[in-house]
């Protein structure tokens, strides 16, 4: 990952505030009630994520779902783990396993966009439904995430490529899409990762944003897709 810092709010109660409507406030608390744990503060970005986007395709060849894949940084994953009472070396089952989710995937679409934007050929916005299917488990000390996301108007793929990124608009979190995407129900489409690049507009505009105070916001309140990492996909005329 490119970003390094000395402490990250937690997700079981941050994710829950961000489509409630309480995110900033909520942040403020988090930072406030552990701010012993270091001098200083940076602002953005403070939530660090390994990623992923899986493809799953119709009868029809349309695009049809999303998979997408949460890998919390270590820090996040043994506070949300030990904020449920679960053992941050095994993978959690049954009820606690639901509650988990619950605090992380049990928001709606209407609520929250869940950090994942899905655009046509056009760079029109293709919305994605609730998500379903969710699954965790503990690798290594982090937590994964996985769920799906239904395309809500199958993306019949002879328009020309999709584009899929995965950004908290923001800036509060980032995300580094590393996982390899999987592509089921089509043989002939290939997705390629196209990593963010620090250029030196983006480093001073990088500067500006670490420099707010926590309870800060950037003035432009989609900053985060200059920082995203996307996956681009592409399918056989």
């Amino acid at each position: 990952m490119i970003f390094a810092t000395m402490f990250k709010p937690t997700l079981a109660t941050v994710r829950q505030a961000k489509y409630a409507g309480g995110m900033k406030k909520m942040r403020f608390n988090l930072i406030a009630a552990l701010s012993c744990l270091c001098t200083q503060l940076m602002a953005h970005p403070h939530e660090f994520y390994d990623s992923g986007a899986d493809f799953t395709f119709d009868e029809q060849g349309r695009l049809a779902s999303v998979r997408i894949v949460w890998i919390y940084d270590a820090f996040t994953s043994l506070y949300v783990l030990s904020e449920h009472g679960l053992d941050p070396t095994v993978s959690p089952q049954g009820d606690a396993l639901d509650a988990l989710l619950l605090t992380q995937v049990g928001w709606t679409a209407e609520q929250w966009d869940g950090d994942a934007y899905l655009n046509d050929a056009q760079g029109r916005n293709v919305p994605l439904g609730d998500p379903r299917n969710a699954i965790a488990s503990v690798y290594d000390g982090r937590l994964i995430v996985v769920f799906e996301r239904p395309v809500l108007q199958p993306v019949d793929m002879s328009g020309g490529p999709v584009e899929m990124l995965i950004y908290d608009p923001g800036f509060y979190a980032q995300y580094d899409i590393v996982k390899r995407p999987r592509i089921t129900g089509r043989d002939d489409c290939q997705a390629e990762i196209i990593k963010f690049r620090l250029t030196p507009e983006a480093a001073l505009k990088l500067t500006d944003l670490m420099s707010l105070t926590i309870d800060e916001t950037p003035d432009d309140p989609n900053v985060g897709a200059e920082f995203s990492d996307r996956v681009v996909l592409r399918c056989a005329p």
